[in-house]
């Protein structure tokens, strides 16, 4: 008998873990915010550049910061079972991600 800690909970992608599909999205997330941040010394990147105006550039660059930070958030909270670590990763992508 299984713990309930243990259970499965779905798949992702329908061919991977729940959590194995959320450490992927988690770890896209992370690099989409490196690519944010990265930004700023190249203007290579055209999407992530924010433009011709130095102010949307310096939101391109936060945004990127806290992309980076909250991706990292959510691949350890997942790797830790810290679920107030994956909710707040979770909380970011739905308000923050996924409107912009």
């Amino acid at each position: 008998m299984t713990k309930h800690h243990e259970a499965a909970f779905g798949s992702a992608f329908g061919c991977l873990s729940l959590r194995s599909g959320l450490q992927l999205f988690a770890a896209a997330v992370t690099l989409h915010g490196l690519c944010g941040v990265l930004s700023s010394v190249s203007e290579d990147v055209r999407e992530y550049v924010g433009g011709y105006s130095p102010v949307s550039s310096v939101a391109v660059i936060a945004m990127g910061l806290v992309g980076t930070a909250m991706g990292m958030v959510g691949m350890i909270g997942l790797n830790d079972n810290h679920h107030s670590w994956v909710k707040l990763f979770t909380h970011f992508v739905a308000f923050v991600r996924v409107p912009v």
